[in-house]
């Protein structure tokens, strides 16, 4: 998750913010990309995000994100740490000392951690953030928004339900003036050097030539994919939920299982096979130490920006339909033709409008909620989906992570 504009949240906890002031250097991008400079940069507690696929708006930067100033890592049932990594951020630490709800330290780092500096510079820089909280919230962070029955098993990889880094020091890639610029934060006039010393060191990691043991993909060894759950199990769970429909008691569900294979590779080779054969809008790759999360998504949850205006837009893009693409333009054309008429296709998908709409009323001013995107066909590298987008204008008072609990989680999950 990237925080796209200072929200200045801090005061309503009663604790001051950090007030994160930019030191950029500019480089020439023409012969390095995202994955070369990853490659070289890459160590734990530390991210790359990319956009392959999708218009401008979309597709513009890429970050690179490393050494965190702090790692917050949590579970739903009521266990956070928070490592601070930089002594300048130790007041970061009295929130988990102080509160025991996992929302609310969520809530009062995200905070602190809200306040930047614009850069001065002309450059498109100034259309994207140069700190940020970056991360995922798995889907069982629903338990702090919603009281719902918690699965009476528990989860056997014991993986942290969130996990944040709070970074002041990026590598941000400019895909359309082809740049690249070393970001590196301080907080005073006494701090400068040091951010001067930061953007040093990754400078001279960014301009040496590539291990080639590096760039070559290990080979991979086949291994058996092992399901959390068997065939008669599944259909089982498909009749039981069809009961449930039918008696009213539900009317949509998500039956997921969990596929697991021993792993001979790295990880960061997964992402860069997987980026090559599943381009999309939505690429990460985290490195967590303990764990890597790598994946592919078309899909935005929630967006807050300002406008030209300074207002506070909040935008949801539910996707609900599928086709695959065709092999030839008529075919391709067809296919789209079939998917906007199919009635199940549109029926869902308006599920989902209406669903959106009700999450963003929550924290939209009055009147300001519309479905400015209807149904449209937006087709990527291997399928093709119905898209349609949902904003309002954010009430005054409230945050980008109100709007981040009040959309989560997606629909379409």
């Amino acid at each position: 998750m990237i925080r796209s504009f200072s929200d200045n949240a801090a005061g309503q906890y009663g604790a001051p913010s950090f007030i994160l002031k930019p030191l950029v250097r500019t480089f020439q991008a023409d012969t390095e990309t995202p994955v070369s400079v990853y490659l070289k940069l890459q160590r734990p507690y530390s991210c790359l995000l990319e956009s392959v696929e999708g218009e401008e708006r979309l597709a513009r930067f890429s970050y690179i994100a490393v050494d965190p100033v702090a790692v917050l890592k949590g579970r739903v049932d009521g266990e956070a740490t928070l490592d601070v990594l930089d002594a300048r951020f130790d007041a970061l630490s009295s929130i988990v000392q102080d509160e025991s709800d996992l929302r609310t330290i969520v809530d009062r780092c995200m905070a602190m951690f809200s306040s930047q500096e614009q850069p001065r510079s002309k450059s498109g820089l100034q259309q994207m953030s140069t700190s940020g909280v970056f991360g995922y919230f798995g889907y069982d962070t629903m338990h702090l928004i919603e009281r719902i029955p918690a699965p009476e098993r528990p989860d056997p990889s014991r993986m942290p339900d969130l996990c944040l880094l709070f970074c002041d020091t990026l590598v941000i890639f400019d895909n359309v003036m082809r740049k690249l610029y070393l970001v590196a934060n301080y907080l005073d006039e006494s701090d400068r050097e040091r951010a001067s010393r930061k953007i040093d060191e990754l400078a001279e990691l960014m301009l040496k030539p590539l291990d080639p043991d590096l760039v070559k993909l290990k080979p991979e060894m086949p291994e058996p994919v092992v399901s959390n759950t068997t065939r008669e199990e599944y259909y089982e769970k498909v009749l039981k939920a069809k009961e449930y429909i039918l008696s009213g008691d539900i009317f949509q569900v998500q039956i997921s299982q969990r596929l697991q294979r021993k792993l001979n590779t790295r990880a960061f080779d997964v992402y860069r096979v997987l980026r090559t054969i599943n381009p999309s809008p939505y690429l990460y790759f985290f490195d967590f130490e303990e764990f890597h999360v790598v994946g592919s998504s078309p899909e935005l949850l929630v967006k807050v920006e300002r406008d030209h205006a300074g207002r506070r837009i909040v935008d949801t893009r539910p996707i609900a339909g599928t086709r695959r693409r065709g092999e030839s333009f008529e075919e391709d054309e067809r296919n789209a033709q079939e998917l906007i008429s199919d009635e199940k296709e549109r029926a869902e998908h308006l599920m989902l409008i209406d669903l959106s709409r009700n999450d963003i009323g929550r924290i939209a001013k009055i009147g300001t909620v519309e479905t400015n995107e209807m149904m449209i066909i937006e087709k990527y590298s291997h399928v093709m989906h119905i898209v349609s987008n949902v904003r309002g204008e954010l009430q005054d008072g409230l945050t980008a992570m109100d709007a981040f609990w009040s959309c989560f989680p997606a629909g379409t999950l």
